[in-house]
């Protein structure tokens, strides 16, 4: 008889480390795999199986074309070359690829190895881990899109987190913070970015009183209200911040010069068009007094006799009574908004 107490024991505690190795690698969605080059054998942990998509009942008795007929074939070539280099050449094996499993669907996966080897330098074994990282890539390739499309509007952006740190900008953020622009980098504090611009001349309102202008300015960003405007080097500029739900805000900033110089030329139109009906208006009445004093001058230079000595009043008044016909003309025509004559 032999007592195996301590033998069963050791074998209940590798039993439960086992467990928890593999309720972490369920966790974490993390497998690990191992090839003896000596025994060419190939271990896949249950984990790596799940994530390559091979069941537990055909998992036995892998070999290394099992991994590599898993492989996306547009990353086949590379994925072998650098397993050569790791083992040939002892270079890092680390990289992301694609797989493609048993129902046609296609997945990213992260790997990492080392290869151990005896005193000759001889390759024994490799041993790695995989993880399924296709929803970061996902989430990544989203951020870029993203990123890219921010970059494509005609305004700027500008996202800070709720500590006030600065998370990421486009590139008009940038082209609009003038010398400060190549200082934006992510955690930039907006109290020290609205200090930069001030020592860079940026802001010219804050040159009286910069600290008043950086109070005023912080207390609108931690306090998001309604849209404003900013003249700043000619351009009128629209400003809208809102706060979000994880705290952080959200600048974004529109050039409306164009706009504002379109509305004062409707301004202006409005204007003339209201002269134009007032002049109107009154060259009609003007004309309709014209009109009677005209045809009583008539009737007067009918009963005058020739030697009459107001004769000689009435031609030089028919003359200005003609002018201001004339004079009523140009107004209506300016009223109408026509070309006029030059006499």
């Amino acid at each position: 008889a032999e007592d195996i107490t301590d033998i069963r024991q050791a074998t209940r505690a590798l039993e439960r480390q086992g467990a928890r190795l593999a309720e972490a690698q369920r966790i974490g969605n993390i497998g690990n795999w191992e090839r003896n080059f000596v025994s060419g054998e190939l271990y896949w942990s249950d984990q790596t199986r799940v994530i390559f998509g091979w069941s537990e009942p055909d998992a036995s008795g892998l070999t290394r074309e099992d991994f590599i007929s898993i492989v996306h074939e547009d990353d086949r070539a590379f994925v072998q070359d650098a397993l050569r280099r790791a083992i040939e050449e002892n270079a890092p094996y680390s990289l992301d690829h694609r797989i493609v499993l048993k129902d046609g669907s296609v997945r990213v996966v992260h790997e990492e190895a080392i290869v151990n080897r005896d005193p000759d330098g001889q390759a024994l074994r490799i041993a790695g881990t995989v993880q399924d990282i296709t929803e970061r890539k996902r989430i990544e390739a989203t951020n870029f899109r993203f990123l890219n499309a921010i970059d494509h509007v005609l305004g700027s952006i500008a996202l800070y987190d709720a500590d006030e740190g600065l998370v990421t900008c486009n590139v008009r953020y940038r082209q609009l913070s003038g010398a400060v622009g190549g200082k934006l980098l992510p955690g930039l504090k907006f109290e020290d970015y609205l200090r930069l611009l001030v020592e860079h001349g940026e802001v010219p309102e804050a040159e009286d009183d910069p600290e008043r202008w950086i109070a005023g300015r912080l207390e609108r960003f931690r306090n998001p209200g309604e849209v404003y405007e900013m003249l700043r080097g000619g351009h009128h500029f629209q400003i809208a911040e809102a706060r979000l739900p994880d705290g952080g805000t959200v600048i974004s900033t529109i050039d409306i010069t164009e706009q504002r110089a379109t509305e004062e030329l409707l301004r202006r139109s409005q204007k003339m068009e209201a002269i134009g009906q007032l002049t109107g208006g009154i060259a009609h009445d003007f004309n309709n007094l014209l009109a009677i004093m005209m045809g009583n001058l008539s009737l007067l230079a009918e009963d005058l006799s020739s030697d009459h000595e107001a004769v000689d009043l009435l031609e030089p008044t028919m003359r200005a009574i003609d002018q201001a016909a004339a004079l009523t003309a140009r107004m209506l025509a300016f009223s109408r908004q026509q070309p006029l004559e030059v006499h």
